[in-house]
């Protein structure tokens, strides 16, 4: 991938996040609060298990689980993707 082709990803991953988030006056995944994370980080089944499991085996905070689920939230828009995947999830972590 060139540096042009990430940086239109990125430009198209900063737009979705500023229309998901324009209700709250937020610009980007980073400012999410937890209420904010609930409403657009939903997970599979599957994938919320992933991230148990590994929030036990890492003994991650809270602090770092709501952390790991916004990094994903931002690596599945870089990916297009309108869910978070497990391996986004793995990516984060």
């Amino acid at each position: 991938m060139t540096s042009l082709e990430f940086r239109e990803k990125v430009i198209s991953a900063r737009e979705k996040q500023l229309l998901r988030l324009r209700e709250t006056g937020k610009t980007s995944n980073a400012e999410m609060t937890n209420k904010d994370i609930e409403a657009h980080c939903t997970l599979s089944p599957a994938t919320t298990e992933l991230l148990q499991k590994a929030v036990q085996r890492l003994d991650l905070s809270t602090r770092a689980y709501y952390r790991t689920l916004k990094l994903a939230r931002t690596i599945a828009d870089l990916s297009e993707s309108e869910e978070i995947l497990s391996e986004h999830i793995t990516e984060a972590l």
